[in-house]
């Protein structure tokens, strides 16, 4: 553990695969309550390979030229780190599962900047330039991430939360193969905002805008409706929305994007916040689920008003019928 003023450096070999340090299931757990465990801390990593075995070191404000490997079976907490170099093989930061990646700067030319499994949190990164992929995450929870000019996909996803991320100037922004929650997000100046396949997907009250190709494309493998309603896409125009989603009305064997209602502006909560606090080690901190969004359009206010009207009215005269029946 060094300093600010005075850093550990640590050089390796910069032939790959060559890790030059490697925490195995012996070593201990990092403890942020008793400050306890391996830690590796204001250091310089010069062609530094980090290898972690089931176990839960913490990797906290460092400059790294190379790579972090987490296996599947451990729980590193990574954060505040600066990540350069890399090859067209290699993934940055590799975050095994129920880890925490926040606060770190990626600008390299990795393969993939982050891989991350269940229950992992990715927040509050900054990805610029991956050679290919931005983020590739796995039921995990992603917010707060800053991600720009990835050749191939800024975030690769299924069955996550993805939350108040900014996301810009990819060829694919977001690519969904299913069960992902993905609101709140601004999504611009891509060629495709949003690729989906396999399964269906939720996407609302984002800001989808200037993308060259289509704001949303439906893979052929994409059968099902997908729900993206209350975005907003640039314009207020329902035709051109439409003409911006490739969908059953391009390819009958796709699903159909229903996107209507749509939001008549942006969605100003629809960026990362830079105030957001930290996560801790336990994931069950992190922010709710519940998104934050604009107020419903009036219509659906009343539409909603009188329709609760209605099954009141029903439910008093059918009461005892109700009451037996159940």
């Amino acid at each position: 553990m060094g300093s600010s003023n005075d850093p550990i450096y640590l050089n390796g070999d910069s032939q790959y695969p060559n890790y030059g340090i490697t925490f195995t299931s012996s070593s201990s757990n990092w403890n942020e309550t008793t400050g306890a465990g391996c830690i590796i801390e204001n250091s310089i990593l010069n062609s530094i390979e980090l290898e972690i075995n089931s176990t839960s070191p913490k990797i906290d404000r460092n400059s790294i030229n190379g790579f972090i490997d987490a296996h599947i079976t451990a729980s590193p907490i990574i954060t505040n780190n600066n990540i350069t170099g890399g090859n067209s093989y290699q993934t940055a930061i590799t975050g095994g599962f129920s880890s925490i990646i926040s606060n770190n700067t990626i600008t390299s030319n990795h393969n993939i900047a982050i891989l991350a499994y269940d229950s992992t949190i990715i927040s509050n990164n900054t990805i610029e330039g991956s050679r290919q992929k931005g983020s590739n995450a796995h039921a995990c929870r992603v917010y707060n991430n800053k991600i720009s000019n990835c050749t191939e996909w800024g975030l690769l996803s299924d069955s996550s939360t993805i939350q108040n991320n900014l996301i810009a100037n990819c060829y694919q922004a977001v690519v969904t193969s299913g069960f992902d929650n993905i609101f709140n997000n601004t999504i611009s100046s891509n060629s495709i905002a949003i690729y989906a396949y396999n399964y269906p997907t939720t996407i609302t009250y984002n800001n989808i805008e200037n993308s060259t190709q289509y704001c949303i494309k439906l893979d052929i493998t994409e059968k099902y409706p997908l729900n993206a309603t209350y975005n907003w896409w640039g314009t207020t125009d329902q035709q051109a929305i439409n003409q911006s989603i490739y969908d059953s009305k391009n390819d009958f064997n796709l699903g159909t994007v229903n996107f209507v209602p749509f939001l008549t502006s942006a969605n100003l909560q629809a960026m990362p916040n830079i105030n957001a606090p930290m996560p801790t080690p336990n994931p069950s901190s992190s922010p709710s689920h519940t998104p934050s969004v604009p107020e419903f359009p009036a219509v659906m206010i009343v539409t909603t008003v009188l329709l609760i009207a209605s099954i009141a009215t029903v439910v008093h005269k059918r009461k005892s019928f109700i009451l037996t029946k159940f």
